[in-house]
């Protein structure tokens, strides 16, 4: 028999702008991770290291477009200052906009042990 699909063409605007799949490695060199996560499409990103209650530790990326799908950064495992971190309960933020405006904002919490 026949079969019928329906094609739908949706603007820019009206697709899903997403994180996903936020992942840490800590290096094997013992002080710092490879953190990764996946984008749906372009967007300025920033990404940070700050604590369980807020306070920035460490900006990650001040800002910069990245392209659609994995996207990797490294952080050394320090402060803003220089200072390694020790022992404790992390929070890594990444905040993607899209040219529109559309922002999205995803974390994941992570134990830093040096």
């Amino acid at each position: 028999g026949m079969r019928r699909f329906r094609l739908r063409i949706a603007r820019q605007s009206q697709m899903r702008l997403a994180v996903t799949n936020l992942r840490i490695v800590p290096t094997r060199a013992g002080s710092g991770a490879t953190l990764s996560c996946d984008l749906a499409e372009t967007a300025f990103v920033r990404s940070e290291i700050r604590t369980p209650n807020g306070r920035l530790v460490r900006e990650i990326l001040g800002g910069e477009t990245r392209s659609p799908g994995a996207n990797t950064f490294y952080w050394d495992g320090r402060d803003q200052r220089g200072v390694g971190l020790g022992y404790g309960l992390y929070f890594w933020f990444v905040e993607a906009s899209a040219e529109d405006g559309r922002t999205v904002k995803e974390f994941r919490p992570f134990i830093y042990a040096r």
